[in-house]
Formats: C-alpha cells, structure tokens, sequence
C-alpha cells in the first residue's frame, strides 16, 4: 500500500501586474493596492514595460523598476515573452538575447523564477508530428470537440511550476469527491 501523500506546499499566493502605459511608474498603483491587501507574491509583466529593447535592458527604466521592487515587500517573479520562438533559425539569436535580457530584468530585481513562453516549432517542420494539425489555429482540432474543463483543470495541476519534476505521484484531492 502507497504511503499517503502529503499536501502540496505552497510558496506564496500572488497576483500578476502589468502597465497600462509601458511605464515603470504605472506599476506602482497596482502595487500599493496589493501591499494594502496583503498579497505575498507579485509577478511582473516584463512585457508591459519599455523595459528591453533588441535583446538588451534598457539601464534607467531598470533602475526604476529595481527602486519601485524594493519599496514594496513582495516575493517577486517576472513574466517575459509571450511568444518566443527558439525553433526559427532566422530569430534565435534575438529571441535567445530577448529571453536572456528577462533573465537580467530577474536578477535585479531579486526575482527566482521567470515564466517564459517558447515553445514553438520552426516553420519547416510544422505538421511533421504530433500536435495540432498544419492550418488549424486550435490544438484539440484532431479530435470531434475542445477539451473538457476537467482535462485542462488536470494538464494545468500536472504542468505546475511548482511541481517536482521527480514526483510521479498524482497530487492528493483537495475535496472529497463521489465515487462515479
């Protein structure tokens, strides 16, 4: 008999803020707004900000996002590209320079963890294998209908970050549930 499992550990509970006006500045008010509620974790929306252009940081608005982080006692993370294609040879070195530009924007502001996007496939290869069939701008077109909310609710739980990657083991229900 398996052992039982114990409760994920949750790090912190936090929210994702992002410019209205690609400004450092524009930040502040939805930070205030989170201290005063408590939040523990803030992720910052990289690509909000005038913050990186051609793959470098731009020194002052750096500054003023690592001044603006440590006013406020958050955990923080950073949310980068959300469309980054390291499969196009014609681009790689961009969006690598890109990508690597979010990783300085991380260690100045103390950041451990940076959620980035790239995991496109290059144009020569789109239809070769497995996924979503060439043309289709929907991924569950190979099958006769979208995918239940209980399927996403269970890719989402098994492709958490903060999943061990050497954890097998199903995580523990958090409500009881009818047997079927």
């Amino acid at each position: 008999m398996r052992p039982p499992l114990s409760p994920p550990r949750i790090a912190a509970i936090g929210f994702s803020v992002q410019s209205p006006d690609g400004s450092v500045a524009g930040l502040e008010p939805a930070l205030r707004a989170h201290a005063a509620l408590g939040t523990e974790a803030i992720e910052i929306a990289a690509s909000s900000l005038d913050l990186v252009a051609a793959g470098r940081v731009l020194a002052r608005p750096l500054a003023e996002l690592a001044a603006l982080t440590r006013a406020y006692p958050f955990t923080y993370t950073v949310h980068g590209l959300v469309a980054s294609n390291f499969m196009d040879p014609e681009t790689r070195e961009r969006q690598l320079a890109a990508a690597l530009a979010m990783v300085e924007v991380c260690g100045a502001i103390g950041a451990r963890i940076l959620v980035q996007h790239s995991g496109f496939v290059r144009a020569d290869r789109a239809g070769t294998g497995p996924g979503p069939r060439r043309g289709s701008s929907k991924p569950w077109r190979r099958s006769a209908r979208p995918p239940s909310a209980a399927a996403s609710a269970s890719r989402s739980r098994t492709s958490s970050p903060w999943r061990r990657a050497s954890s097998a083991a199903p995580r523990p229900r958090s409500r009881a549930r009818s047997a079927p």
